[in-house]
């Protein structure tokens, strides 16, 4: 048996469609917490406001995008740049490594950035800084930071310097 299209069903389609199009292709303004899919990543936050190319973020953000998740008190994402900033209870988790801190900064396109007052953490490897830059895709320059091996163990032995320069899996140069 077929179905009758009638002109209003017709109207329901249409409206249902031009509703998920605008849903899912556009970020209004301001909205209510909620998920929204942005330039490949999924973002998540209680509150979310747009102004031009730039995305800002507060409350429970989270971001996923290239395998990786970012947590923080607030983030604000640039289109045009291609960066986000990501401030308070800051965590980052990659399929490498764990970064944390007070800031992130980072190039979603390059993957290449900065913490500030952070650490990392992969496998046993434990590094913390006043500043970490993230130079490539695993290797790190800390700046008046502490590294050590011993992660989940008591702190048996790190060691500090002002300029730490580390590979994950890798090497460790430390000055």
């Amino acid at each position: 048996m077929r179905k009758r299209i009638t002109f209003f069903s017709h109207l329901k389609l249409i409206a249902i469609y031009f509703f998920c199009v605008l849903e899912f292709s556009a970020i209004p303004a301001k909205s209510a917490p909620s998920s929204v899919s942005f330039q490949g990543m999924l973002i998540q936050a209680d509150l979310m406001e747009k102004e031009d190319h730039v995305l800002f973020l507060e409350g429970n953000v989270q971001i996923i995008f290239k395998g990786q998740h970012l947590n923080a008190n607030k983030a604000k994402i640039d289109q045009k740049k291609k960066e986000f900033i990501a401030e308070g209870n800051v965590s980052f988790v990659t399929p490498k490594a764990t970064l944390g801190g007070d800031k992130i900064f980072m190039n979603y396109e390059s993957n290449i950035g900065s913490v500030q007052g952070g650490y990392i953490q992969s496998g046993q490897i434990f590094f913390q800084g006043d500043l970490i830059e993230k130079t490539g895709e695993d290797t790190y320059l800390t700046t008046n930071g502490e590294y050590t091996s011993c992660a989940t163990c008591p702190p048996s032995w790190s060691f500090k310097g002002y300029k730490i320069e580390a590979q994950l899996e890798g090497y460790a140069i430390i000055k």
